[in-house]
């Protein structure tokens, strides 16, 4: 199987001001040369990525809203029509892992969230860019689902189901769209990103929770290897 090559490609990422996508987006534009639009709810974490980075012009462009909402993909669908961004590659890293707790003393509220968020943003972003992706001649999507998808863990209920989802998804559309593009599933482990801020963990549990972490710079490196391979999956 010929190896995608990522030289020089508009790329669009979710998640981009922190984490893995943060991450993903530095291997990109240092190593590749490609031109980042980049997706994210928090404006200062942006502009700070972006003097950090040796070549802060191919950050081209981003946008700030809530993945979750359906109409916010569809008015950054059109946006990128005005401005003449054909996206060679789609990036879905945003997500949120809840508070842990049983399901018992979870609301309905709370699992909802996480699925509109992990899942859904990632349904949305695939159904109103797809049509921009097929103009590059290769469609290629990414989504960072989890570990949590392929093992059962107590206090994780929405978390693991949304991740569940998106792995399934993904892996259809990637059925669906055989050679004619690339689709890739994403099951990192525990990753010492921003996804724990909503922890309210000991000092102690929080030194074993990194012990046990894989940097965001690590589980990049790997995700960019398995895009250029074209893995359809890798944990």
């Amino acid at each position: 199987m010929a190896k995608l090559k990522l030289k020089n490609k508009n790329v669009i990422i979710s998640g981009v001001s922190s984490g893995i996508g943060k991450e993903i987006a530095r291997i990109l534009i240092e190593r590749f040369n490609c031109k980042i639009f980049g997706i994210a709810r928090d404006e200062n974490k942006i502009l700070s990525f972006i003097k950090e980075l040796k070549n802060p012009e191919l950050f081209c462009n981003y946008s700030l809203f809530d993945v979750s909402r359906e109409d916010s993909w569809k008015d950054f669908a059109n946006s990128l029509n005005e401005k003449d961004f054909t996206p060679d590659l789609l990036i879905n890293c945003a997500g949120v892992l809840p508070k842990f707790k049983p399901f018992e003393k979870t609301d309905t509220s709370e699992i909802e969230r996480v699925l509109n968020v992990n899942f859904l943003s990632c349904v949305y972003s695939t159904k109103h860019l797809l049509p921009l992706l097929k103009k590059s001649g290769y469609p290629c999507i990414v989504n960072v689902s989890s570990s949590a998808s392929l093992a059962d863990f107590a206090g994780i209920t929405g978390y693991a189901s949304s991740k569940s989802a998106l792995k399934s998804f993904t892996l259809c559309l990637s059925a669906e769209i055989g050679k004619s593009g690339y689709v890739g599933c994403i099951c990192p482990g525990f990753s010492s990103t921003g996804i724990f801020r909503e922890q309210s963990a000991s000092e102690k549990d929080l030194k074993l929770i990194k012990k046990l972490s894989t940097s965001p710079e690590k589980v990049a490196k790997k995700t960019v290897k398995a895009i250029i391979k074209k893995k359809n999956s890798i944990i």
